[in-house]
């Protein structure tokens, strides 16, 4: 499977390139205002509440600092006499919401674009256009299964995710959730840690057309270096300045000496594009 990374010229780009380095960003700093959005189902079971509140050993006042807390469960908006139950759970969500989605939204990820038969994203006018300048810049194109085992045999933890598209954001379960090993263990089989990938993993059909595939990792650092024999082909944008596209040659040729060279044009008479050797 090919991957694409489309890119403008610019020193951050081309430094990337003479290095073999890919980035990978924040997720708060990707374009897609819904990025990682979940609906978080509260509902919990019958038999969960008992069971996890049969886990429960009430403190005797006379051994809790009861003002302190008092402030705590009116601080947490809790107030009926249910407090302290309504309180276990409130600290459940939070924990469900901070602890396991939060440290998975702190990934990073390097968002990039399959290969597809019918619908090849290096085709599209809209990757071209939103990605790589209009035509001004140029895309990149490496063999997937190289350049995810260049990345395991560095030890770099990845986790690569084809997104999906859909008209609604993945629903999580707190039931789920306390079912799962990392709570009751009542239904071990249950992927806690790939549900909230999904909501990484998961984006609105308006972003169809992109084909995205992410690499995720917690890795400290944003910069990666991949094997220069990973990238296969450079294509650049016919509207690229002449001297902008030696440089980017130049520069992809000093790093890998047998990338090949190919040029995407505009197919006359046509709102098309057709890709050809440079």
């Amino acid at each position: 499977m090919k991957l694409y990374k489309f890119r403008e010229v610019d020193t951050f780009s081309l430094s990337g390139l003479s290095n073999s380095v890919l980035w990978f960003s924040d997720l708060g700093k990707f374009n897609d205002p819904f990025e990682g959005s979940y609906v978080l189902d509260e509902t919990v079971s019958d038999y969960v509440r008992k069971n996890l509140l049969s886990r429960v050993t009430p403190i005797p006042d006379s051994e809790v600092d009861v003002a302190q807390r008092d402030r705590m469960l009116k601080e947490a908006g809790v107030t009926d006499n249910d407090s302290q139950e309504e309180l276990f759970f409130k600290m459940l969500k939070r924990d469900f919401e901070k602890a396991m989605i939060g440290t998975v939204h702190k990934s990073k990820a390097i968002c990039m674009s399959r290969y597809d038969d019918n619908d090849d994203p290096l085709y599209e006018n809209l990757m071209w256009s939103h990605y790589a300048g209009g035509l001004r810049g140029f895309c990149l194109v490496f063999d997937s299964e190289q350049l995810q085992q260049d990345f395991y045999d560095q030890e770099l933890t990845i986790r690569p995710i084809e997104v999906e598209y859909q008209d609604r954001p993945v629903t999580l379960s707190l039931d789920s959730f306390a079912r799962s090993r990392h709570i009751l263990n009542d239904n071990p089989m249950t992927d806690t840690i790939t549900d909230i990938t999904k909501t990484i993993g998961t984006k609105s059909k308006a972003w169809k057309y992109e084909k995205e595939y992410r690499l995720l990792t917690l890795e400290n650092g944003n910069g990666h270096s991949y094997s220069p024999k990973c990238l296969k082909e450079l294509v650049i944008g016919e509207k690229m300045p002449k001297d902008q596209q030696k440089l980017v040659i130049d520069t992809a040729k000093s790093a890998n000496p047998d990338v090949l060279i190919k040029l995407a044009r505009l197919k006359k008479g046509t709102y098309q594009l057709e890709i050809v050797d440079y």
